[in-house]
């Protein structure tokens, strides 16, 4: 199998995150693993959480060139 269809790992967030310390232990875990995505998949329909929490791992995301899907929240993608 060439390098480019070698399966890739991507994480989920746990189903409750703490803003104030989960990008520093994301940034370590990105540190030692070659991770292809992270989804964002809080159980909560709580949009302002929603998006304080994709904020809050937005820069770890672009840092390490990392895809960041936010999971069943259809509603946040479209035109306001």
């Amino acid at each position: 199998m060439s390098d480019a269809e070698q399966p890739q790992i991507y994480l989920i967030t746990p189903p409750e995150i703490e803003l104030s310390h989960f990008p520093t232990d994301l940034a370590r875990i990105l540190d030692a693993e070659d991770i292809a995505c992270l989804r964002l998949s809080l159980p909560t329909r709580d949009e302002a959480l929603i998006l304080r929490a994709a904020d809050a791992v937005r820069d770890a995301a672009h840092r390490y060139d990392l895809a960041l899907v936010i999971d069943t929240h259809v509603d946040l993608c479209s035109d306001r």
